[in-house]
Order: structure tokens, then C-alpha cells, then sequence
């Protein structure tokens, strides 16, 4: 004899022995077929008849148990999805990486620096210390010196500085010649990354003679590694440079531009400005636990962090430099060393040494929309314009135009001076 649910219903509409049907939760069918039971809002199949197909109506009990349990699964899946999404984050964040570990009480050896001139010269690895009677560095006596961190494998960041802001060599200034140079702060690429990366920079550094490598694994967990070496490599290859400008390579800045406004802020030397950074500040942040820029309280106890500078840009005389490196020196062990190189340089070490933070806020554009729409006329506000990675590879043309609208904006601007 033939048995399913036609037969079942059929016997339960003709009299027959009634049979109680179990309630059960099924996941609702949206493609327009049967469903057992029915919920609100559904549709039967459009070629099943009356005859034969008949759904009962579920009674107020049954559909107080069919929204529990819709419920239920809802929030079974919910509580699992925030439990994964936590537990990975906590994970990606601590999980240890032989690329990743936190370097900075180690002291960063250079391996490569621009080429010096001179009979027996040589640069150090350790501290870059330049040796050999009547050695010159390429580019000594430079007054403006620019860091830019630049990550292995960014060489069409690195060709659009050059193209554009980084091109600058110098500029006048009140009838007097300011000299610039320009160099990338690189580390070494991390291992099983993109292939030729690293006879693609090779290549740079011989063609180039601007990159300044260091011996430890380019990471954001050795980002503090970078900065310091850069520091150490700029006050003693460049001990009389006045300026020290650090950059990111995603970013746009306006070199004549920063030291002309700094020189009308100030009405003394530049020299006369040791102890103060320049740059858009930050106040009140407060460290993150988790995710992409976690602290931990064993590396920063603090709620919140002392003011420090954008890690896009700032700039500090040499003396400064040199100034914060000597507290790192006096205080290791005794102040948290923090990977996040703007929060550790910035702020902690600049805090301790005592430095004052000068704002330059309103002369930043965060964004390479905004930097474009501001600068499309004279006069150009910024000062930096930050432009973002992507950017700097699918937007390049713009980049190129918007740092055509900054020089044209000096040019005037200088005109108007005279």
C-alpha cells in the first residue's frame, strides 16, 4: 500500500483515523516550491491543485514553536560568526611570525647606503658610520634632508616620488640656495613574498644611488626598527642638515613649501626650533587591543597615548634627531618601546626628552580628492597631501597634476613676496 503525506492528509480530511503529524523546523524553501510547515507569507507551487495538495494551517502553538526556533538558529549563528571573527583577530594579532618580531630595543644595521666619493672610503654597517681621509658623502651639505619609508616592493610608489616632490633638489629661499636630498628607507623583503622583489631594488639602488636598507624584515611589527635607523643614518651621514623631514611613500609633500612656512611661523633661525616637531597632531588616542594596530598593556600599560606627530609626515631639525635618539639610549628598559613608530618616536620618545608639538593640521589633506579640488586654483593650503597607496599606483597622472597645482601655487606665491 502506497504511504506519504498525500495519503496521511487524505485519510485525515475523509474521516479516517486521525494521525498527529510531528512539528518540525525546516529552513524555508524561497524557490517557490512546498513547504512543510507553511509560514506566513509563502506561496504554494503553482502547478500543485487543491486537490491535490492541501496544507493545514498551523495552530498558534505550532507557530510560537516555529519562530523559536527560527530564532534560535539566527542566534546560534550569530554567536558563532562574533566568536570566529574575535578568536581570528586575536590570533592574526598575536600569532608570531619570524618576519614580525618586535625589534625595536635592537639596534637596526645598515646594509646598504648611497654611494660616497672618495680614495678608501667606506660606510659602516653599525650606524652608518662613514670612515676614510677626505671622504665625501654624495649630496653633503645638504640643508633639507627627506626620509621616505618605502616598502620593498613598492618601486612604482618610489618611481612617482621621484617623479614628482621627490625631483626637488633645491630651491631659494631670501636670495639664499637650500639644498635637498632625498632618500627611501627600506628593510629587507619578507620571505615568500612577490618574486623579484629583491632584484628589483637592486636594480633601484644602482640606478638611483637614494636607498638606505636596513638589516631586518620590512614588517609593520618593525616599523619603530625603520625609524630609528633612519634617524641614525640621517644625523650622522647628514650631521649638517637643518631639516629632517620624514615621509611615507603614498603621500605628496611640499618641501619649499614646508620650510617657507615654517620660516614665517618662526621669526628666528631654524636652527633655534631644536625640541619642537612639526606635523598634524594627534591627541587623546587611545591604544587598540585588537585588531590591525594592537597594543598590548605589557607594551603599553596606558589608557591613552601622549600626543604625537601623523605618521605620514613631520619634520624636526637634526639636533632634535639627535636628541631623541639619545633619550631612546637613557631610557631602554625604563620607557615602553612600542612597533607603532609614530605613537613610539613621536610621542613616548618625545615626551620624555620633553618637545613641544607644532600644529599643522589645517595644512594637511587627508585624502587625494581633497587635495586636488584645494589645489586646483592658487593658493595651494596644504602643505602634505596624504594620497594612499592605491592611489599612488591607479591614480598616478593625478598625483603628477596636483603637485603641478602646488609648485604653480608657490611660483605665485613667491612672485607676491618680491
Amino acid at each position: 500500500m502506497r504511504s506519504g503525506p498525500h495519503l496521511m492528509r487524505r485519510q485525515s480530511l475523509g474521516g479516517g483515523p486521525q494521525r498527529k503529524e510531528p512539528i518540525v523546523c525546516m529552513r524555508p524553501d524561497l524557490s517557490g516550491s512546498r513547504r512543510s510547515p507553511d509560514l506566513p507569507g509563502s506561496r504554494r507551487s503553482p502547478d500543485l491543485s487543491e486537490d491535490t495538495w492541501k496544507e493545514p494551517h498551523p495552530s498558534p502553538i505550532q507557530q510560537r514553536f516555529l519562530n523559536r526556533c527560527v530564532l534560535h538558529k539566527l542566534c546560534v549563528i550569530f554567536c558563532l560568526s562574533f566568536v570566529y571573527a574575535t578568536v581570528g583577530l586575536t590570533v592574526n594579532s598575536t600569532r608570531e611570525n619570524p618576519g614580525e618580531r618586535l625589534q625595536v630595543e635592537a639596534e637596526p644595521r645598515v646594509l646598504w647606503s648611497p654611494r660616497v666619493q672618495g680614495e678608501g672610503c667606506t660606510v659602516q654597517g653599525e650606524g652608518c658610520e662613514v670612515q676614510g681621509e677626505g671622504c665625501k658623502v654624495q649630496g653633503e651639505g645638504c640643508t633639507v634632508l627627506v626620509l621616505v619609508h618605502s616598502a620593498p616592493g613598492n618601486a612604482v610608489q618610489r618611481r612617482v616620488v621621484r617623479e614628482t616632490w621627490g625631483s626637488v633638489r633645491s630651491f631659494v629661499d631670501r636670495g639664499r640656495v637650500v639644498s635637498v636630498r632625498v632618500v627611501f628607507v627600506v628593510g629587507n623583503p619578507v620571505e615568500g613574498g612577490v618574486d623579484g622583489v629583491e632584484e628589483s631594488l637592486e636594480s633601484e639602488r644602482q640606478r638611483f644611488h637614494d636607498i638606505v636598507r636596513g638589516d631586518f624584515q620590512d614588517t609593520y611589527r618593525n616599523l619603530s626598527v625603520k625609524s630609528i635607523l633612519g634617524l641614525k643614518w640621517a644625523t650622522q651621514v647628514h650631521p649638517d642638515a637643518l631639516l629632517v623631514v620624514k615621509a611615507d611613500d603614498d603621500v605628496i609633500v611640499d618641501v619649499p613649501s614646508f620650510w617657507n612656512h615654517l620660516r614665517r611661523s618662526f621669526s628666528g633661525d631654524l636652527v633655534d626650533l631644536d625640541g619642537t616637531l612639526f606635523c598634524s597632531v594627534h591627541l587623546g588616542a587611545k591604544p587598540q587591543r585588537f585588531g590591525k594596530w594592537k597594543v598590548t598593556e605589557s607594551e603599553y600599560p596606558g589608557s591613552e597615548y601622549p600626543p604625537y606627530c601623523a605618521g605620514l609626515a613631520y619634520a624636526l631639525t637634526t639636533n632634535s634627531a639627535r636628541k631623541l635618539l639619545e633619550r631612546r639610549t637613557r631610557t631602554r628598559g625604563s620607557v615602553p618601546s612600542l612597533w607603532i613608530d609614530d605613537v613610539y618616536v613621536t610621542g613616548v620618545l618625545a615626551e620624555e626628552a620633553g618637545f613641544r608639538h607644532f600644529r599643522l593640521n589645517l595644512r594637511y589633506a587627508l585624502g587625494l580628492g581633497e587635495g586636488a579640488r584645494a589645489c586646483e586654483r592658487p593658493p595651494c593650503p596644504f602643505l602634505v597631501v596624504h594620497v594612499s597607496q592605491g592611489d599612488m599606483v591607479a591614480a598616478s597622472g593625478v598625483v603628477k597634476v596636483v603637485w603641478q597645482n602646488m609648485m604653480a601655487s608657490r611660483i605665485e606665491e613667491s612672485s607676491r613676496e618680491r
